[in-house]
C-alpha cells in the first residue's frame, strides 16, 4: 500500500504539556514536510490531546522525514509549544479511502498550481534571516535642534540571536543582566536548533511596527518604533518549556510604557546590507536609512516623569483633574516627551481660563491622533512645544462647547469615567468614556472622576486568560497582583482597588477609587464597601466578593421605593421540596414606574430583573425577577420578593 500513518506525541517528563490541535500542528508541520515532497496530509488528534496521527499517501517520503528527525547523532528536533515531539511508525495500514482522497486532492490542487501546496517558495527564502546582536536598547526618538537622535533610557549589552520570520521578529538571548555573564548561544549536543539554546525570547509582530530605521554606519543597528510592547518568554532550563514573563528583565515600567522604540545593534557590520536585502525582498517592512547612534541622556526617564508631576502641581495648580489627566496621558502613553508636555502647561492653563474645562479637554483629546510618531523622517517643527500649541489652538477653533466629548452631564443610566489599561509590560491611560452606571456610581455621581475603570489585557489588546499549559502565572502573580495591591497613580491621585461585578470579572475589568471628602468624611474603598451592607458573616472570600460585586452590576435605571412597600414571601414547599421559581410579583403602580424608565419607542416590558437593597441583614442586597400581578386591585406600591 502507498499510504502510511505516523504517530506524533510529546516526550514524557516535566509538567503536563499544552493540548494539541489539528490546525496549529498542521501549520507547524507544513513547512517541515514540504522539502520531502509531502504537500497534502491529514492530521487526527487523539482523545488524550497530547498525540496525533499523520496520514499521507507518500510512504517513502514519510519514512525519509521520520529518519531525518530521528537520526541518533544529528537530530533536528520537532518542538511545539516548547515541548519536543517524537515520531513513531504504526504497524497497521492507514484508511484506504483516506489515502485515495489525499492523492486525488493533491492531483487536483497541483493541476491549478495551488499556492498552499508549495507551488511557489515564500519571498526571500534564499536570503539569510538569522543574525547576531550585541545589545538591545529601549528609548525614544527625540530632537536636539532640527536633528532627531535616539535616546536610550535602557541599554542591555547581551550576546543574542535575532531571526526575521514571516510575521514576527524573534530575539533570543541567554541572560538579560550582564554582558560579562552572557555566553554566545550554543546548541545542545546532538541538535542544530538555535531555538533550544535561548533562555529568553522577545517577539515583535510586523503589524506593530510603525517606523523602521536601519543604520549602516560604524556601529550598524536598526530601530523599531512599535505600537505595542513586545511579548517576552523565558525558557525553563530544567523542563525545557517556555513561559510568559512580565517583560524584558530590569526594564523599568515607566520606560516600557512610554518608550516604544527598540534599538538592536548588529555584531557584524556587513549584516546591515543583508538585512537591507530582506527589506528589498519585501520580507521586512519598508525601512529608512538614517543614523541611529545612541545620544547621551541628560535625565533618566523616571526623573522626567517625576518632574512632569511636579510641574502639573506647581505650574498647573489651577488646572482641573480632567485636563491634568490628558496631559499625563500625552507623556505616559508615549505621544510626547515629558519635557514637551511640561512646556505646554502654561498655554493649556490660559486655554482653560479662556475657554473652559470641557472645551480644553476636547481640544487635548483631538491632539492624540494628530501627533506623528517621532523619527528621522519627521520634522522637529511638528513635535516641539510651539507645534503642539498651534494644534491645540486649531482644535479649540474646530470644536465648540456643545461639541465637546462630555456634551451631556452624567445621568442615571451612564457616567463618564476615566479608564486605565494594564498589560504585562505597560500601564496606559484612556478616556474619559461613558460607562453604564451602577448603584455605587449613582450614589457618588458628583465624584465620578474619582472612579477609574481598569482593564487587564495582553500587549496586543486581546484578553489575557490564565492557562496552565502556557505557563503565564507570573503575569498574574507578579504584574497584575502588584497593580491590585499598590494601585495606579494618576495626576496626583492614587487609585486603589474597589470592586468588580460578575460580568466585569469575565471581561477582566474592575473599579479603582481615589479617596475624596464628602460631608466631612474621607470616602475610600473600605468606607464604600462598609456602606454597601454587612458582609462580616460571610467567611468564603469568593462568596463575599460576589455579594459585594452585586452593587457594581451595570443597571440601566433605578427608582426609589419605600421599604414598607416591600415584603418577603415564603417559598412554595410540598413534601419537603421547594418549588419556588425565584420570580416575585409587583403591583401595577410599581410596574408603571418601572416602565417609565424604559427608553422611548421600546415595547413596555412586563418582567424585570432587579436588584433591591432592604433594611434588614437578610435582605441587604437581593437579585430577583419580578412580574406584575395584573389581577391585583391594589392601588399602592407593593413589591413581593
Amino acid at each position: 500500500m502507498e499510504g502510511i500513518e505516523l504517530h506524533l506525541h510529546y516526550i514524557k517528563g516535566g509538567s503536563k504539556p499544552r493540548e494539541l490541535t489539528a490546525s496549529n500542528l498542521k501549520s507547524y508541520l507544513t513547512p517541515l514536510l514540504d522539502p520531502f515532497g509531502i504537500i497534502n496530509f491529514e492530521i487526527r488528534i487523539f482523545k488524550s490531546g497530547i498525540g496525533a496521527a499523520l496520514t499521507t499517501h507518500k510512504r517513502a517520503n514519510a519514512l525519509k522525514f521520520q529518519a531525518h528527525y530521528q537520526r541518533p547523532q544529528f537530530s533536528p528536533r520537532l518542538m511545539l509549544h516548547g515541548r519536543r515531539l517524537q515520531i513513531q511508525t504504526r504497524s497497521h495500514e492507514p484508511n484506504e479511502i483516506l489515502v485515495r482522497v489525499l492523492k486525488r486532492e493533491e492531483k487536483a490542487l497541483l493541476s491549478v498550481g495551488h499556492a498552499s501546496l508549495g507551488a511557489t517558495k515564500p519571498r526571500g527564502s534564499h536570503l539569510q534571516r538569522q543574525f547576531n546582536i550585541t545589545s538591545v536598547a529601549c528609548g525614544n526618538w527625540e530632537y536636539t535642534g532640527p536633528q532627531a537622535y535616539y535616546h536610550a533610557y535602557f541599554d542591555m549589552p547581551v550576546e543574542a540571536v535575532i531571526r526575521f520570520g514571516d510575521r514576527f521578529v524573534v530575539l533570543d538571548y541567554p541572560s538579560p543582566l550582564d554582558k560579562q555573564k552572557c555566553d554566545t548561544p550554543k546548541t545542545h549536543p546532538g541538535s542544530n536548533s538555535w531555538e533550544e539554546a535561548a533562555s529568553y525570547r522577545l517577539r515583535i509582530p510586523y503589524s506593530a511596527i510603525t517606523n523602521y530605521v536601519l543604520d549602516r554606519g560604524r556601529r550598524p543597528a536598526f530601530v523599531y518604533t512599535l505600537t505595542e510592547a513586545p511579548k517576552v518568554w523565558v525558557t525553563d532550563p530544567t523542563e525545557g518549556f517556555r513561559t510568559r514573563t512580565v517583560g524584558v528583565k530590569a526594564l523599568p515600567l515607566q520606560v516600557s510604557t512610554s518608550c516604544h522604540s527598540y534599538r538592536l545593534e548588529l555584531s557584524i557590520p556587513s549584516d546591515a546590507d543583508r538585512i537591507l536585502r530582506l527589506e528589498r525582498a519585501r520580507v521586512l517592512p519598508q525601512c529608512s536609512l538614517s543614523s541611529a547612534v545612541i545620544h547621551p541622556v541628560a535625565l533618566p526617564f523616571a526623573a522626567q516623569l517625576s518632574q512632569l508631576r511636579v510641574d502639573l502641581e506647581q505650574k498647573g495648580s489651577g488646572l482641573s483633574f480632567g485636563v491634568k489627566f490628558q496631559l499625563q496621558k500625552l507623556a505616559q502613553n508615549g505621544y510626547l516627551p515629558p519635557p514637551v508636555v511640561s512646556g505646554v502647561i502654561k498655554y493649556v492653563s490660559s486655554l482653560q481660563i479662556e475657554c473652559g474645562t470641557l472645551l480644553t479637554v476636547a481640544a487635548l483629546r483631538r491632539l492624540f491622533p494628530q501627533l506623528p510618531y517621532a523619527g528621522p523622517l519627521v520634522k522637529y517643527t511638528d513635535m516641539d512645544v510651539r507645534a503642539v500649541e498651534e494644534l491645540l489652538g486649531r482644535n479649540v477653533a474646530a470644536v465648540g462647547e456643545e461639541q465637546s466629548y462630555q456634551r451631556s452631564p452624567n445621568t442615571s443610566t451612564t457616567m463618564v469615567t476615566y479608564r486605565a489599561e494594564v498589560t504585562p509590560a505597560c500601564t496606559f491611560l484612556a478616556g474619559p468614556d461613558p460607562e453604564s452606571s451602577n448603584r455605587v456610581l449613582r450614589k457618588y455621581g458628583a465624584f465620578s472622576d474619582h472612579f477609574l475603570r481598569v482593564t487587564f489585557m495582553d500587549e496586543d489588546g486581546e484578553a489575557f486568560y490564565f492557562d496552565r499549559f502556557r505557563g503565564n502565572a507570573a503575569i498574574f502573580h507578579e504584574r497584575f497582583n502588584d497593580v491590585l495591591r499598590n494601585g495606579i497613580e494618576v495626576a496626583g491621585r492614587l487609585y486603589e482597588f474597589l470592586g468588580f461585578s460578575h460580568s466585569s470579572l469575565r471581561a477582566q475589568t474592575c473599579w479603582f477609587l481615589a479617596p475624596f471628602m464628602e460631608n466631612g468624611n474621607i470616602v475610600n474603598a473600605d468606607w464604600i464597601i462598609s456602606k454597601l451592607g454587612n458582609f462580616r458573616h460571610i467567611r468564603s472570600a469568593a462568596r463575599c466578593a460576589a455579594r459585594i460585586g452585586q452593587a457594581f452590576t451595570e443597571t440601566s435605571s433605578s427608582i426609589p421605593l419605600d421599604p414598607n412597600c416591600v415584603e418577603v414571601i415564603s417559598d412554595i414547599e410540598r413534601n419537603g421540596r421547594v418549588f419556588s421559581d425565584g420570580v416575585g410579583t409587583c403591583s401595577l403602580e410599581v410596574l408603571k414606574t418601572l416602565q417609565a424608565t424604559q427608553k422611548a419607542g421600546h415595547v413596555p416590558a412586563t418582567v424585570f430583573q432587579i436588584r433591591y437593597r432592604g433594611k434588614s441583614t437578610e435582605c441587604n442586597n437581593l437579585k430577583s425577577m419580578v412580574r406584575s400581578t395584573f389581577t391585583s386591585t391594589l392601588q399602592r406600591d407593593l413589591l413581593s420578593l
